[in-house]
């Protein structure tokens, strides 16, 4: 085998390994990881659109013991965009070859510029987690990164079994946007119960533990 093809079969091998490391794979479920500039693109139409739709921020791991992994990879299929950081993997793959990042996911970018376009929209929204630290905390965040949020209510849900109440919370604000950091086990079953239930345009979720949270903490 001559030089030029063992390096051109190389670069491909790698370009395969790439294309597989930008999607999201779950117990044999494969999620399409978009770019930062598509996943915005979507996030952006769907203020424009009818209907409840699911933005759940998450990193590669994100398995919890104690939920069913059939009820995970359900909740997962049904998300209308999964927001996932390039894995150190693909960076260093990236770096290594010089090859463009093209602007791919990370959770704190997607963020920042989401909210900016929330706020050029004036759109409402409602802020949700699971005890009153959580909530100071995610509020912080937020404002953090843009002080001209329109929010508009701050609620503490901690069972899902008054779902009902958060349900009803929602229906009597009407908010553009949800914005919810809760453990996955709570996160993933309010958000497939509250398509049919409730009014509003997106809920955008962030799990407890993602690289997100933890840069709030130093705040």
């Amino acid at each position: 085998m001559s030089m030029l093809k063992h390096i051109v079969l190389n670069y491909l091998c790698i370009f395969d390994k790439i294309e597989s490391m930008n999607r999201i794979e779950f117990q044999g479920l494969s999620i399409k990881n978009y770019s930062l500039k598509d996943s915005l693109k979507q996030a952006k139409e769907f203020l424009n659109q009818t209907g409840v739709h699911l933005i759940l921020c998450m990193s590669h791991q994100i398995t919890e013991d104690d939920v069913n992994i059939q009820k995970q990879k359900e909740w997962l299929e049904n998300m209308n965009l999964c927001i996932c950081e390039e894995n150190d993997l693909l960076l260093s793959y990236r770096s290594l070859f010089h090859l463009k990042r093209n602007k791919n996911m990370k959770t704190d970018d997607f963020m920042m510029l989401y909210l900016r376009y929330l706020v050029a929209m004036k759109s409402t929204i409602m802020i949700v987690a699971d005890s009153e630290d959580s909530l100071s905390n995610l509020h912080h965040y937020l404002v953090s990164q843009q002080e001209k949020l329109n929010i508009q209510k701050e609620y503490v849900f901690a069972d899902t079994e008054e779902r009902d109440k958060l349900f009803n919370e929602i229906n009597d604000m009407v908010p553009d946007v949800i914005i919810a950091e809760l453990p996955w086990k709570i996160q993933g079953e309010i958000m497939m119960d509250c398509q049919n239930m409730i009014n509003t345009k997106v809920w955008l979720g962030l799990l407890q533990g993602n690289s997100l949270s933890v840069k709030r903490r130093k705040l």
